[in-house]
């Protein structure tokens, strides 16, 4: 219902109002994926344990849209999702996990930040993500991710302390080709903590 109560008016969304249930919701805004993108950023503002966890489903299945942009959204409010209701972070790791390997680089930027934010709290929950981090390092040439990478890569060195010597190379490279100077200042900072 939340959806709907959310985005008001319309004939279809009223009659569609009147007799969805929590499952149904996705599957109507399939076909307005800025609406969607409206309700889910509502959601990740208001969002409280019940919501959170009668809702989750719904975005879960939202994660797999045909739309790049409702797959950000999606991967987005999962952080304030499991804020809230911490078990659904046990729920949906796999598809989050997935979603670093997603073929849209706004999705993959989505995924980077929620694991990164997620990561500041518990950083050797997420050593198993090393091998997809340590790849999306190799190939991005988008700034804004790289910094949030090497962040993330830098905060799970503690866990795990034969990760500062498998970075050198790829720091090297990024500090010897970046002309981003935030970006050289986090590869720089990173390294000089390794």
């Amino acid at each position: 219902f939340f959806f709907f109560f959310f985005l008001g008016g319309g004939k279809k969304k009223k009659k569609a109002f009147g007799q969805s249930t929590a499952g149904n919701d996705a599957r109507l805004l399939e076909g307005l994926p800025y609406e969607a993108g409206c309700a889910l950023n509502c959601l990740s503002n208001i969002s409280t344990p019940y919501l959170s966890e009668t809702l989750l489903e719904d975005v879960y299945g939202m994660m797999n849209s045909s739309k790049p942009y409702i797959r950000k959204k999606a991967v987005l409010v999962l952080y304030s999702i499991f804020r809230k209701f911490p078990r659904a972070l046990r729920l949906s790791f796999d598809r989050l996990k997935d979603k670093l390997k997603d073929e849209d680089p706004g999705v993959q930027n989505a995924a980077v930040n929620v694991v990164c934010e997620l990561a500041r709290k518990n950083p050797s929950n997420y050593l198993a993500l090393l091998p997809q981090l340590f790849d999306l390092l190799s190939h991005s040439s988008n700034n804004w991710m790289l910094i949030k990478l090497v962040k993330l890569l830098g905060s799970l060195i503690p866990a795990e302390p034969r990760l500062s010597k498998k970075l050198q190379e790829p720091l090297t490279h990024i500090i010897t080709n970046t002309p981003a100077k935030s970006l050289l200042y986090e590869c720089i900072n990173t390294a000089t903590n390794c």
